[in-house]
């Protein structure tokens, strides 16, 4: 897959180059002038102004044409200057201001106008002579150098030659990146429209003219498709900021924004490529009009389809993906208003109709009946620029690259790095501070919004700088570029890596025990981020994506061959490495006492958790960050060893290290690594540990001698909780699954049974697709897979497998009037009426994009 899109979308970018508008130190108006009236009509000498004291100063708005949208002159907040006028674009796009002497005056001193426009979603947009709408709000920044010499005169040759400045989006990437000067140069912004021209395959001359002209209204060049086509898809692909709100808050420097930018150029240059090979077999010849539109709505909706990135974790039969429109999509169950889509839930909320097993008076969301969706729907947040009550309350949530499902909630990474969560919020997981966590009938948000900086030193006063996520029970981690870790939430077993008494809180509110202990004092919570304390100098580069309440990471093994770190649940000794470290204290304090739904769970290792009743299980002993360096395994002599048959085991202990780990998962409720070195990527081992002796064992599942891969390297380990859902991807882009569990036929190898094994088997997805990656929520897979057989070979296609329950493997099952509390209050042992019904389940790989109906 190429790059993902990571370029700035919501604020923070543009600070330093906007800075500099019209206002800055050689004389700028800074926006505040209420002489508005006096600059128009008179000159600097106080005598009425005359028409030869007026210039012209035109400009043209391309994305296509964009007739009869507002253009102004900002000043140094990105606001109209009241100064001067805010005019109306005509239907070629242009706009003209004109300018009294004064108003040259101040301008001649800069040097340069910064204009803006903004063009609201589904304004007229004109694209070779076509007419389309708009599918989303647009504003445009261009800044235009004057030469030196007399201004009115320069304005004069420019309109008599009927030539005008250019506000595009390529004029506005630049305003993105340009470095902060105190007088912008003329020299530095060319040489990045070049290099932007450059990277799409086309020139400068063309990216600064009016490209979208049609010389006989039915065929254009090469240069000015590619061009055309490279606006559109930067526009539509919501690369550009809607909202300038934030821009004072640049947290990046203008070096590290442009690098960014062209990673994501040379990926639309790959789109604008394919539209130009797909309306002509002849790159050099004209071609239509309206051919170049079919191929731009149809590679817009193509992208809008395609995902580049699933969710994986402890989602609750719900799921999400980000496609290359950069919007987040989820479908399933929502009965925590998980699925982030506001207007969804609200509907469900108003047919109001609930689970008998809950009662009609029972206004609980995991009750609603039908409160799911098989048909992907967007993420929402509120919108930041509704003015009238004509503008939508909501609007899609777009600009993200990456999105990780937690049990009941969501978090997405955007292209400016920042975090946006959303779902139930009842021990602080959305990060939004400790105001947000007041009763509990108020914890649920069906629309995402920004996470806190918390800790960090963030000048947007949110977390940014984040390059990964992951989420567990209830809380969540995020990995910056700088290699720090934030993580905020529930902290009960040190899920944040530490205690951080001076931060924590316990909940408001009291929490419902099965036995006589109160949990009220033992439940901890941090509504907000807070720093990892890693020792000085350690830098981590990678998190796992498993693990219900603990977390690993890795630092850079050429600098440091013990390089895994842990944190959080450390119930078998993960984080500690001592299997029994805690066997005493459970004998003393808690032998014998079970929860009072023990007729469900019996087994020892259940005890080893307090039971919030009806709600969550928290682990009852755990450890900060630590670096794991061994562990010691015991080695079994047979197949028949266990707790009654002692004398079939071999007692002898080994020492187990853990050196220059290149990939690592965690799985199991925190008891199982899963790993492969740098030194030996075709060798996967597993260790773990048992429930029943406590002993921990280290397995090779795969190695280098092994003709079920045939030789290929591991490259990515990918698991899920409760055991199930196992996968590694090799360098050929081939999906094994080496898991011990098939209950929901969670293997993806056509067998329906459950049962328990070892074995390796390959997931069976067409062998001439290539895996790219998996995401697995509870009960399910999907796997993002490509043909390279095809015309467009970087086409993403979807396979899902396992539970349907919800509708999370996107297909509606029309058995739908029954609630979430349903299906938990129907356990009868290892069964489930719901999550085990046939009709439900998908034991093989089923491509589901093709059928899929997104709602917008």
């Amino acid at each position: 897959m190429k790059n993902q899109f990571k370029i700035k979308l919501l604020s923070a970018l543009v600070m330093s180059a906007f800075l500099t508008a019209c206002g800055g130190s050689s004389g700028g108006s800074g926006g505040s002038s209420s002489n508005n009236t006096t600059d128009q009509n008179t000159t600097d000498q106080g005598q009425t102004s005359t028409e030869e004291s007026l210039a012209n100063l035109s400009v043209q708005i391309i994305d296509g044409y964009l007739p009869s949208i507002n253009v102004c002159i900002v000043d140094q907040k990105l606001e109209c200057d009241d100064r001067f006028e805010t005019t109306k674009t005509d239907d070629k796009g242009k706009a003209s201001f004109n300018l009294t002497k004064s108003q040259q005056d101040l301008l001649q001193d800069l040097g340069y106008v910064k204009f803006k426009a903004i063009a609201p979603k589904g304004s007229r947009d004109l694209v070779f002579g076509q007419e389309r709408s708009l599918t989303t709000d647009l504003t445009l920044l261009g800044t235009k150098f004057f030469k030196g010499g007399n201004l009115k005169e320069e304005l004069a040759q420019e309109e008599s030659s009927g030539d005008s400045f250019k506000v595009t989006p390529f004029t506005t990437l630049v305003e993105y990146s340009i470095v902060h000067y105190n007088q912008p140069r003329a020299s530095k912004y060319e040489q990045k429209l070049s290099e932007i021209a450059e990277q799409l395959g086309t020139d400068l001359e063309t990216i600064t003219s009016d490209y979208n002209a049609v010389s006989d209204n039915s065929s254009v060049s090469e240069n000015n498709t590619k061009a055309l086509v490279a606006g559109e898809l930067i526009s539509s692909l919501n690369l550009l900021s809607k909202s300038l709100d934030d821009i004072t808050s640049l947290d990046k420097s203008p070096d590290y924004v442009y690098k960014t930018i062209k990673e994501n150029l040379q990926t639309i240059k790959g789109y604008v490529d394919t539209i130009v090979e797909k309306i002509t077999n002849n790159p050099q010849s004209n071609v239509s009009s309206t051919e170049v539109i079919d191929a731009i709505n149809d590679m817009n909706n193509t992208l809008s389809r395609s995902f580049i990135s699933l969710s994986t974790g402890a989602a609750d039969e719900w799921r999400c993906g980000t496609t290359k429109a950069n919007e987040v999509w989820c479908w399933g169950n929502n009965a925590w208003s998980n699925l982030g889509n506001h207007d969804f839930t609200q509907k469900v909320r108003e047919e109001g109709k609930y689970s008998n097993e809950q009662g009609e008076t029972n206004q609980d969301e995991t009750a609603l009946l039908n409160n799911w969706t098989a048909n992907p729907i967007p993420v929402q947040i509120k919108n930041p620029n509704k003015k009238s009550d004509n503008d939508p309350e909501y609007i899609n949530l777009s600009g993200i690259t990456k999105v990780t499902a937690g049990n009941i909630f969501g978090c997405a990474i955007s292209l400016d790095k920042e975090v946006w969560c959303w779902g139930d919020n009842s021990k602080g997981q959305l990060g939004l501070g400790k105001d947000s966590i007041t009763t509990p009938d108020k914890t649920r948000y069906d629309y995402a919004q920004r996470v806190k900086a918390g800790q960090q030193d963030s000048k947007s006063g949110y977390l940014s700088k984040v390059v990964d996520l992951t989420l567990g029970q209830n809380h969540a981690c995020a990995l910056t570029e700088d290699g720090d870790i934030y993580c905020w939430g529930d902290n009960t077993a040190l899920e944040l890596g530490a205690e951080f008494k001076e931060e924590r809180m316990h909940l408001p509110w009291s929490l419902p025990s099965w036995n006589d202990d109160t949990l009220d004092d033992i439940v901890w919570i941090v509504p907000h981020p807070v720093k990892i304390p890693a020792p000085d100098g350690v830098k981590f580069t990678s998190l796992t994506k498993g693990g219900y309440w603990a977390h690993c990471a890795l630092t850079d093994p050429s600098i440091d061959e013990y390089n895994l770190w842990c944190w959080g649940d450390d119930i078998y000794g993960l984080v500690s490495g001592q299997n029994d470290l805690y066997k005493d204290e459970i004998a003393e304090n808690w032998a014998g006492k079970k929860h009072k739904n023990d007729g469900v769970y019996t087994t020892e290792y259940v005890n080893w958790h307090y039971w919030e009743k009806g709600g969550e299980w928290y682990p009852m002993f755990g450890q900060p960050l630590k670096r794991v360096k061994s562990r010691i395994s015991h080695r079994e002599k047979n197949s028949v060893c266990n707790d009654s048959n002692q004398e079939a085991c071999i007692e002898d202990e080994s020492l187990v290290e853990f050196k220059n780990i290149k990939t690592i998962d965690i799985t199991e409720y925190d008891s199982v690594f899963l790993y492969t070195t740098t030194s030996d990527p075709y060798t996967l081992k597993r260790f773990y540990t048992d429930n029943a002796s406590r002993r921990a064992y280290e397995m090779t599942m795969i190695d280098s001698n092994s003709n079920i891969i045939n030789g290929e390297k591991i490259s990515l380990i990918r698991t899920g909780v409760e055991g199930r859902g196992q996968f590694f991807i090799t360098d050929k882009g081939h999906l094994y699954d080496f898991g011990f569990n098939n209950q929901y036929s969670i293997k993806g190898n056509g067998d329906t049974e459950k049962y328990y094994s070892f074995l390796t088997d390959k997931v069976l997805i067409p062998n001439d697709l290539i895996v790219k990656d998996i995401g697995i929520s509870k009960r399910s897979v999907c796997a993002q897979v490509v043909d390279p057989n095809a015309n467009n070979s970087d086409e993403i296609q979807l396979y899902c497998w396992g539970s349907s329950t919800f509708g999370q493997l996107g297909f509606d099952n029309k058995d739908n009037n029954f609630s979430y509390n349903d299906t938990v209050f129907l356990w009868e042992g290892d069964n489930n009426e719901y999550f085990d019904k046939e009709s439900r389940i998908e034991s093989i790989p089923i491509r589901i994009d093709e059928d899929l109906t997104f709602s917008k």
